[in-house]
């Protein structure tokens, strides 16, 4: 990558960072003692509730949507933002009640978000109302359903996180730079499981000719913990660190990601982690040259504080890393794949 790209992609993720349609900025409440005092403080001097004026504009998901990922949060917009007596309703198939926390965006107040414990497999019906009603009837994905298979089916087999082509949502704009220098697959295989944890060992991959991952046997393995698998088969796992490794030509760089999480759902039939994304502190001190900015420990993080980004302690009391975050398509089970838990012969 030339010097001229770089400050052009920092401008692209400086305005990026100002897109209000993310966590930031969402203030959490307790539904139903939020909404009794907003409706008294509303309320007419007769003891009346006022009016609820806002039109209700969209539900997310839309209705009749049948691939619904469980642990996404469902979402509503307004107009503009809405009295408190507007309401809400979440149902399942059978219509029993479905309990949910309700935030809002506290920049506009016009986007209000249902956070709810949903099932895979499962029909729910949304509904909001405020000057208008709008419902939507939608199914959640198999992600998230209980297993029909054996746990210990699981062990052995290999699943294929696309990390070239992840969303990287963190930070915006410079993480899906960085994004593009990490060209190989990532290799998650499971060890071990059990009711209550689940281990894994992660690798680097390379792609034959025919888009087939195998192990690139020239990187290392990472084992990670046993993970808490108590929430099966939901799984959320966190190792030191792992070191990404990026070849151009002669020239290779290590990319450490420090602090690494890694979480997904399992399918109910073991083949495919839905949902998956991993989350880090990226270490920039080797990342100036492979960036075209110049060599030194400092290079990147000064480009990045220019744009309102700063770096942080990377764990050793050195603040050159940054946090990333890229998440994945549906990671599937490579079929045959074993893992060389020791491919550098290092007896590690």
């Amino acid at each position: 990558m030339t010097r001229s790209l770089f400050p052009m992609l920092l401008l692209i993720a400086a305005c990026s960072s100002k897109d209000a349609d993310t966590n930031e900025g969402v203030v959490e409440v307790d539904s139903d003692a939020d909404a009794d005092a907003d409706a008294d403080a509303d309320a007419d001097a007769d003891g009346s509730p006022e009016p609820c004026t806002a039109t209700v504009e969209e539900l997310t998901p839309d209705d009749e949507d049948d691939g619904w990922f469980y642990l996404d949060r469902l979402k509503v917009d307004f107009d503009l933002r809405p009295e408190a007596s507007a309401e809400f309703s979440l149902v399942d198939g059978d219509g029993a009640a479905v309990d949910f926390e309700l935030s809002w965006n506290e920049e506009t107040f016009e986007t209000a978000y249902i956070n709810a414990t949903l099932v895979g497999n499962t029909t729910y019906t949304l509904s909001a109302t405020c000057a208008n009603e709008m419902s939507a009837t939608f199914s959640t994905s198999p992600f998230g359903a209980p297993f029909d298979v054996d746990l210990a089916s699981l062990v052995g087999n290999v699943y294929e996180l696309d990390l070239p082509n992840a969303d990287f949502v963190e930070p915006p704009g410079v993480g899906t730079l960085l994004g593009s220098y990490l060209s190989s697959p990532l290799l998650a295989n499971v060890t071990a499981v059990d009711e209550d944890s689940l281990t894994l060992l992660v690798a680097q991959g390379i792609w034959d000719d025919d888009g087939v991952p195998t192990q690139d046997m020239g990187t290392g393995t990472y084992p990670f913990p046993a993970a808490d698998f108590s929430a099966a088969p939901f799984f959320s796992a966190d190792t030191d660190v792992i070191n990404i490794t990026y070849q151009s030509g002669t020239t290779t760089t290590d990319i450490p990601l420090n602090d690494m999480h890694l979480e997904g759902t399992f399918s109910p039939d073991g083949s495919t982690i839905g949902g998956a994304y991993i989350g880090g502190l990226v270490d920039t001190r080797n990342l100036g040259p492979l960036l075209g900015i110049g060599a030194g420990d400092d290079v990147v993080c000064e480009y990045l504080v220019v744009f309102g980004l700063t770096c942080e302690d990377c764990g050793d009391g050195d603040e050159y890393c940054f946090y990333i975050e890229g998440h994945f398509d549906d990671a599937e089970r490579v079929e045959g794949l074993v893992i060389d838990p020791d491919p550098l012969g290092t007896g590690g």
